[in-house]
């Protein structure tokens, strides 16, 4: 694929950016170390130069909320100008939680802040941010080729208009799923308002801290109690007297709690994090969260077989696309970082996500099957050029935007597929995780360096290790991770899996996706209990999950009805 480069110094850009009132923007600058992967730079040129995409951004407009913007773009081969609704991608270039818990807190604050450029030394800038395989780098570059791809037709993919690396006042990242162990930590608790605030709606965590509280003071201070007497016939008229057996009673009482009301109880198991178990959060070796995708935590390195080993693994938390604001959202905690380096990243606005999507509406099965092809297709297209796996996908990351077109036009190994569109064009994003090839560079995301979010799920290149068996990344991953996350929606108890999937094709599906080589269900035991709880579940997902290429789900009966032997017009049709 051709890469080329635009130069652009963006100054007027920049005052945009740089705008309170917009996204307040510190020391902008256009060079991105990936650009070196891919043009001849030097001292001279690498200041203005730009991937060179269909749209280039322009100007900011107009701010809707932290993520989107209205914004003026150029086509940049009919230079009009046209106004856009956009979604800026805030990637920081390293770990914020970690950042609001002390772990770099040795680092000189001018290196922190230093952004990366063209010199021979670079001894005042942190390592991490010159890495290629920065999780904000791989996530920005895989967004722009996937733009180049729409040029050519391919309507699952996003429109992009830029990246920008910057320090960022008032950088805002979800901790909604970290904010309990966060509270445990000394620097966290010292450095609240100071360096961060938080932002919480509704929850217990409002200006808590589990430690710091002024002490309750209890004077010695001798108080006269008085007490009234109260005569038993007035108690006698109180309360009533019950002269016969009243063990029947009991029984009576015991039976129908146990008929009606005890089978009416609902017993919402909440586990506590297997981070706290670790020890005391100050403690520099410890991990957390990453902003940009699930956590993990990767204590049973030395063990990475142990079937029934711990590892952690939550839900990425970022906010995905342009979707509208979520009511959820109105209920979760916020972290206002006040100064931040970060990659600013520009595209197409969608309309929401699935996951909003498929919990605020009842879905039919024949759109469900659109949408899971879709998916397919997407996934099936971006291995076929890029070699790629996502490594974290699930319905919060699949989003979508509307349609009036019908149906979606396919040509696949030379079969052609007719599929209705039910008015939505679905797409894939947040590629902080993601492993691709481009013109023979790999690119991985150091989230599966030493020590990092998805360390030990695989084990390749670029962060391979000798000493551990090597593990490449997997195609089956995407789907069967994709799986694991949809089996609760269709499939509530593990124990009706079989009558609901006779009945239900989709839940069905979406089970196959959940088995690994031998055919067990790698999300459940029989028991309902989780058979690899966190982080493990990623890690044996790559190991032992190899049958459900993206490939080879296009040939399930399921979606033989899509196929057609009508002809279409060629401006219509996405070759894959």
């Amino acid at each position: 694929m051709e890469i080329g480069y635009s130069k652009h110094g963006n100054e007027e850009l920049f005052k945009d950016l740089e705008n309170e009132g917009f996204s307040n923007l510190q020391d902008i600058q256009n060079y991105i170390p990936i650009y070196k992967e891919f043009f001849d730079l030097n001292k001279k040129n690498y200041k203005n130069v730009n991937f060179n995409s269909a749209f280039a951004l322009t100007k900011i407009k107009e701010k809707i909320n932290y993520n989107k913007y209205v914004i003026e773009v150029e086509n940049t081969l009919t230079n009009v100008k046209n106004d856009k609704h956009c979604y800026c991608k805030f990637a920081p270039l390293i770990d914020p939680i970690k950042y609001m818990m002390g772990k770099y807190k040795d680092i000189d604050e001018n290196e922190f802040y230093k952004l990366p450029y063209i010199d021979e030394k670079k001894d005042n800038v942190l390592e991490k941010y010159d890495l290629i395989h920065n999780v904000a780098y791989v996530d920005a570059l895989f967004s722009y080729l996937t733009s180049k791809m729409k040029v050519n037709g391919f309507v699952h993919a996003n429109e992009y208009y830029g990246m920008f690396l910057a320090n960022q006042k008032g950088f805002k990242i979800n901790v909604e799923d970290d904010l309990e162990y966060m509270f445990q930590s000394h620097f966290f608790n010292n450095n609240m308002h100071a360096l961060f605030e938080i932002e919480n709606n509704n929850s217990l965590f409002v200006n808590r801290s589990f430690k710091y509280k002024k002490p309750i003071e209890i004077n010695n201070n001798s108080v006269d109690l008085e007490v009234e007497e109260f005569p038993n016939d007035i108690i006698d008229t109180i309360f009533k007297k019950v002269t016969n057996d009243i063990s029947s009673q009991i029984v009576n009482i015991h039976q129908d709690l146990s008929a009606s009301m005890v089978n009416d109880m609902v017993y919402e198991n909440i586990e506590h994090t297997n981070k706290v178990k670790n020890g005391d959060s100050e403690d520099d070796n410890s991990s957390t969260c990453s902003s940009s995708s699930s956590v993990t935590n990767n204590t049973d390195e030395n063990d990475e077989m142990s079937v029934e080993n711990d590892g952690e693994a939550c839900e990425s938390d970022s906010e995905s696309e342009c979707s509208s604001e979520s009511s959820d959202e109105e209920n979760e905690s916020f972290a206002i970082i006040k100064k931040y380096p970060t990659l600013a990243i520009f595209t197409e606005c969608c309309e929401d996500t699935l996951d909003n999507y498929m919990m605020d509406n009842e879905i039919s099965n024949n759109e469900w099957k659109s949408i899971l092809f879709q998916i397919i297709v997407i996934l099936h297209y971006y291995q076929k050029e890029f070699l790629f796996t996502h490594n974290d996908l699930h319905s919060s990351n699949i989003v979508f935007e509307y349609t009036n077109e019908s149906h979606l036009y396919y040509e696949i190994n030379n079969k052609k597929y007719k599929v209705p569109s039910h008015g939505r064009i679905f797409k894939i994003i947040d590629f902080g995780r993601s492993i691709f090839t481009i013109n023979g560079k790999r690119f991985c995301s150091d989230s599966f360096s030493k020590g990092e979010d998805a360390d030990t799920q695989y084990n390749t290149e670029p962060f391979f290790n000798e000493e551990k068996p090597r593990i490449e990344p997997n195609y089956s991953f995407d789907l069967c991770r994709f799986g694991c996350s949809m089996y609760d929606f269709f499939i509530e108890q593990v124990e009706e899996e079989d009558d609901i999937c006779k009945e239900n094709p989709i839940a069905n599906l979406i089970r196959n996706w959940c088995l690994d080589d031998n055919g067990k269900n790698i999300l459940y035991k029989k028991s309902g209990e989780e058979r690899y709880p966190e982080f493990k579940l990623y890690k044996m997902i790559a190991r032992n999950v190899h049958k459900h290429e993206p490939s080879k789900q296009l040939e399930k009966g399921i979606f033989k009805k899509f196929l057609t032997k009508e002809k279409f017009k060629s401006n219509k049709v996405m070759k894959i």
